[in-house]
């Protein structure tokens, strides 16, 4: 291309040098327009008119054919963003980041590439990272190796200079498993760099999130990336919102730095806010409540296991867990020791995962916990131990008080010894100073253990007193220890020394100050009234902090008081020699009455005649004394108002937690009340059906009995028409003998004059063949027999109907 073509090209409008075919032309206008972006007077140049209502020239110019031209236009494009600000960004983001994920990230000339990190390290700093974060996500599923190698590096460099408070980690964390199982080992690379990056900021918490979803030897590998991280790394660039604040920051005070108010903003990440909710209760196993009540161990065992791996997950779907909970309460009172170990993991993890929504569930279970304290196997200690400091975790002092000093007095000595442990662990973590009565509480079972026969135990009650006096002050227990040897005493000052405590009492915070202003006693300055005035306050004010400067420890203190009863040397017999003591312990012996040779010498000072000035100043001090003692007096009623409000509030909360212990009580009692009854009702109806299979074979009986005279009755019957027939055959034989024709002759001319004794001889079968036959005999008997049987028959069938 020679001089005359150059000028024929130069001469074309920019936005069709821009778009040109002859890269060359394109890679002038490129530069041309760099150089007008960083020559610009303001963002509203005209400059950046041109491209902001057509953003698809800038998406054009990453998206050049020729890797020169396209390393230019990239560099181009930085350069828009940054002197073009915000509004440059937030109109051309859609269309460059894409294109720049998909072309200039994974460009092979490290200048593109480099050129192009930068280009959205501005588009960050002037905007805001989640959309451009959100618009490099999808080139992660791309089937290039090299594009989701450079677009892993680009995310690296990103949370490298901004750090994880301004760019969630929440964003990445989800595909970095995904990442790690590539195939191309570039990726892997790219991966494991970013995980240190990450964990660089994030601590142990990345590992918590990432660590379960990897494998064992990329665990391994990691662990061993993460032992070279030293301390956590400053971000090396700021948005420029927070550019600002600190520039306005500055011009109020010169003492504030970038690297102060990145410290003061940056909070703890926190694996909770980092990750979605999961709903477990969906994955339980669904014979879950049949398995659990199961009489084998083993069956208990096994499903706590497996609903114990589900719990696994760092958040939970705040979800109704009543159920599940009064199961687990159950549970902990199983017989297996088995069993009560896998419900205190799944009653850690529930808390850990609902945090304070864990709270509503904790009154149920605190009990049972500490109940089940009684176990001396270390490895169920350290569980129950551990789901009790959840509970305490998401609730408080106050509420896990009562059921905590209740077990304190338990028969059983380690339940004793660990409910005073978990006492102690909760003083040294509450964040608020106990309750006078919550105190006295405290205190008064405290001394009661201090007497134990067991040693341990009274080593706890002394670690209970000296952890409750770190916290609310030595003064305020006084009172409590003065019945107590000097070998207690010491033991309290021991523990007092070492230990720590989150809470401290307001009184206790504000002792120190008063203490390093007071070292001498008052004395009277003669520059005026007014210094005189404020010595003497400041004297009035300060005398009784004497004595807290030179408070001995307690066990001085206990010795002190208890050498009154031992015989000591004897003292001064002068009563001078007794009054110019000047020890320390023998500042509280003075008198704070002032002496009439002081009352004295201080009207000297105040007699001298006053000016005008000096009235006038005293008379707006009194007014202002007396504005502030008014003031005091209302803020002190507002005070014992609020006191007595909170006072109330708490006495109303105390009756409400009653009410609910007592609710739940009433509901475990209904629900024993219903199990009785269902056992009840299953006994009720198996003895139904035993009287109904009687009342059955009854009935069969009665109907075989009914039967039978029926059959005795046939039988009889036979053998009587048995007789008749043998009767007639007999009556017929002796009529057709010829023996005794004439007698039938007589038999009809008898029959003729009305007589009926020879038809009543012929129908009752007296005629026989063998007068000697004996069957009418027989017959009669027959006869009688049965009538006899068939009035037993009904005798019988009578008495079965009233039955």
């Amino acid at each position: 291309m020679d001089g005359g073509d150059d000028t024929d090209y130069k001469s074309l409008p920019l936005e069709e040098r821009l778009q040109h075919k002859v890269w060359k032309v394109r890679l002038e206008a490129y530069e041309e327009v760099n150089s007008m972006f960083q020559n610009s007077s303001s963002e509203d140049d005209e400059c950046f008119g041109r491209f902001l209502k057509s953003p698809d020239l800038l998406k054009k110019m990453v998206m050049d054919s020729n890797v020169v031209a396209q390393e230019a236009g990239i560099n181009a494009i930085c350069s828009f963003v940054e002197f073009g600000g915000s509004n440059a960004c937030i109109k051309t983001r859609s269309q460059v980041i894409s294109a720049i994920a998909e072309k200039g990230l994974a460009s092979t000339r490290a200048g593109t590439k480099q050129k192009s990190i930068n280009a959205l390290l501005w588009y960050i700093e002037l905007d805001s990272p989640h959309p451009v974060i959100e618009s490099l996500l999808p080139a992660l599923s791309a089937k290039l190796p090299k594009l989701v190698a450079g677009v892993v590096a680009a995310l690296n460099e990103i949370y490298s200079n901004f750090g994880c408070k301004v760019c969630s980690p929440k964003l990445v964390l989800d595909v970095i498993p995904q990442l790690f199982a590539h195939a191309d080992k570039n990726v892997r690379a790219e991966t494991t760099n970013l995980s240190i990056t990450l964990r660089s900021y994030m601590g142990n918490v990345f590992d918590t999130i990432i660590f379960e979803k990897l494998k064992p030897i990329q665990q391994k590998d990691l662990a061993k990336a993460f032992d070279k991280i030293e301390g956590t790394p400053t971000p090396k660039r700021l948005l420029r919102s927070h550019q600002v604040q600190i520039a306005e920051i500055r011009t109020g005070s010169d003492d504030v730095s970038m690297v102060d108010v990145q410290e003061q903003s940056s909070d703890q990440l926190d694996a909770f806010d980092l990750v979605d909710p999961v709903d477990v209760l969906s994955k339980i196993p669904s014979d879950f409540k049949l398995r659990i009540e199961s009489p084998k161990w083993k069956d208990r065992v096994e499903v706590l296991e497996e609903t114990l791996n589900e719990f696994k997950h760092p958040k939970l779907k705040n979800d109704d867990y009543m159920d599940l909970i009064r199961i687990l309460s159950k549970c902990l009172k199983d017989a297996n020791i088995q069993v009560v170990t896998l419900a205190s993991k799944i009653i850690e993890r529930l808390g850990n995962g609902l945090q304070q929504d864990f709270h509503r569930y904790v009154l149920i279970l605190i009990s049972p916990l500490l109940e089940r304290t009684k176990e001396k196997k270390q490895s169920v200690l350290d569980a129950i131990s551990a789901a009790l400091d959840v509970c305490f975790k998401f609730s408080s002092l106050s509420e896990l008080l009562e059921p905590t000093l209740q077990y304190m007095s338990h028969k059983t000595p380690q339940i004793r010894i660990e409910s005073s442990k978990f006492l102690i662990r909760c003083l040294k973590q509450t964040e608020t100073v106990p309750k006078k009565q919550e105190v006295d509480s405290i205190m008064q079972i405290s001394l009661r253990l201090m007497s134990d026969s067991l040693a341990p135990i009274r080593d706890l009650a002394c670690e209970i007193t000296a952890t409750l006096m770190k916290i609310v002050g030595e003064r305020q227990l006084r009172s409590y220890l003065e019945g107590i040897d000097s070998k207690k005493t010491k033991k309290i000052d021991e523990y007092l020394s070492s230990c720590e405590v989150k809470a401290i009492g307001t009184k206790q915070k504000s002792a120190a100050a008063p203490l390093q202003k007071v070292s001498v006693p008052t004395t009277f300055h003669k520059n005026g009234l007014l210094d005189s005035a404020m010595t003497a306050g400041q004297g009035r004010s300060t005398t009784p902090n004497l004595s807290q400067i030179s408070e001995p420890s307690l066990t001085s203190r206990k010795l002190a008081s208890t050498s009154t009863t031992i015989p000591s040397k004897r003292g001064p017999s002068s009563p001078l020699k007794s009054s110019t003591g000047t020890g320390k312990m023998n500042l509280t012996s003075r008198t704070l009455k002032p002496t009439s040779s002081q009352s004295l010498s201080r009207a000297q000072y105040t007699t001298p005649s006053l000016n005008s000035s000096e009235r006038e100043l005293l008379e707006s001090l009194k007014a202002e004394k007396l504005e502030w003692s008014q003031k005091r007096k209302e803020l002190q009623c507002q005070l014992d108002t609020k006191t007595e409000e909170v006072a109330r509030l708490n006495k109303k909360l105390d009756e409400q937690q009653v009410r609910l212990t007592e609710a739940t009580m009433a509901v475990k009692s209904k629900d024993i009340q219903i199990s009785r009854l269902h056992s009840d009702l299953d006994q009720s109806e198996s003895k139904i059906r035993e009287l109904q299979y009687q009342l059955q074979q009854a009935l069969s009986e009665k109907v075989t009995v009914k039967e039978e005279p029926n059959d005795n009755l046939k039988s009889s019957l036979q053998k009587l028409e048995t007789l008749d027939s043998k009767s007639d055959l007999n009556r017929r034989i002796s009529d057709l003998s010829i023996h005794n024709g004439i007698e039938k002759e007589n038999y009809v001319g008898f029959n003729t004059g009305g007589t009926t004794s020879t038809r009543s001889k012929f129908s009752s079968g007296l005629y026989d063949v063998d007068s000697n036959d004996d069957s009418w005999r027989k017959a009669a008997e027959v006869t009688n027999q049965l009538k006899a049987r068939i009035e037993m028959m009904k005798s019988k069938s009578r008495t079965f109907n009233q039955l």
